[in-house]
């Protein structure tokens, strides 16, 4: 059976929209297959006790990445069954601060579109619901989540 090519945990993480140590976890909690290099006989062998650098077969990641998506859409229809009603000022609201945060930054945090959706309208309630109201609409707006810092000077300050 060909598994595709061996990649590296960054290229994992690309392919899985994760960072490298979160690859690395799941590699090493046994969640995703891993491979070490095999200095007696050349090529790769599975991962033992062994921390040494991990190594992937692309076909591996790629089933983690579907496995991944599947468990997203499962989350999404069960908000949709939760039977969210948003108001169409709710959407209005939520979709006109969305798209300011866009322009802004190329991004939406939904705890920070929160945070300022909260700010503005004393009104708006502080609750679970409401927050699943902003990732129902972010996802139908297919607003991109805010990039992963890979160090904390890169943090950005809300």
């Amino acid at each position: 059976m060909n598994k595709g090519q061996i990649i590296t945990a960054k290229r994992a993480a690309d392919l899985l929209g994760m960072s490298p140590q979160w690859v690395r976890k799941l590699a090493l909690d046994g969640k995703i297959p891993s491979y070490v290099p095999d200095e007696e006989h050349g090529g790769f062998k599975p991962r033992g006790q062994e921390k040494k650098r991990l190594f992937f077969y692309e076909n591996d990641i790629k089933c983690k990445a579907e496995e991944i998506e599947r468990q997203k859409s499962q989350v999404l229809d069960n908000l949709k069954k939760k039977n969210l009603h948003i108001t169409n000022e709710e959407r209005q609201l939520i979709i006109k601060t969305g798209n300011e945060l866009m322009q802004k930054y190329g991004y939406v945090s939904r705890t920070t579109l929160h945070k300022i959706l909260l700010q503005e309208q004393p009104d708006i309630p502080n609750s679970k619901s409401f927050y699943r109201k902003i990732r129902q609409i972010a996802h139908e707006m297919q607003w991109p989540i805010p990039p992963r810092a890979r160090n904390k000077n890169q943090l950005h300050r809300w």
